[in-house]
């Protein structure tokens, strides 16, 4: 038998159990990062890590991985370069009409119903 350590509290004559949770809302909750537009996931770094993962060996020796470091750097000075020179990362239309109408939901989220506010929020994904 599996037995959970947490702690029990009374409520009546019925226990119910509680627990800190294991993952707090600060750590999943993006409404603050979707009303300062900012990204709701880290999407970008998961692609840059498994781009180096796939070019990197598993266990490679001090000179490949030294040499990859300076392939990255490389390829960051590019995109500053580039970044400087006026060039600008273009998003599809659809993204950014499915951002814009996540974050007039999150506005206007404290004058809307709750069941609206999901029901808008699960439309968009």
């Amino acid at each position: 038998m599996l037995f959970l350590n947490v702690p029990l509290q009374v409520v009546g004559f019925i226990f119910v159990k509680t627990c800190e949770n294991m993952f707090p809302p600060n750590s999943w909750n993006v409404y603050d990062r979707v009303l300062r537009d900012l990204p709701r996931t880290n999407n970008n770094i998961e692609s840059w890590h498994k781009n180096f993962e796939t070019d990197a060996k598993k266990h490679p020796s001090v000179n490949s991985l030294v040499n990859k470091f300076q392939q990255e750097q490389n390829l960051t000075d590019m995109y500053l370069d580039q970044l400087n020179s006026g060039d600008v990362y273009t998003r599809r239309d659809a993204a950014i009409a499915k951002d814009e109408k996540i974050k007039f939901l999150c506005k206007n989220y404290k004058t809307t119903q709750l069941k609206n506010y999901l029901d808008g929020l699960i439309a968009n994904f």
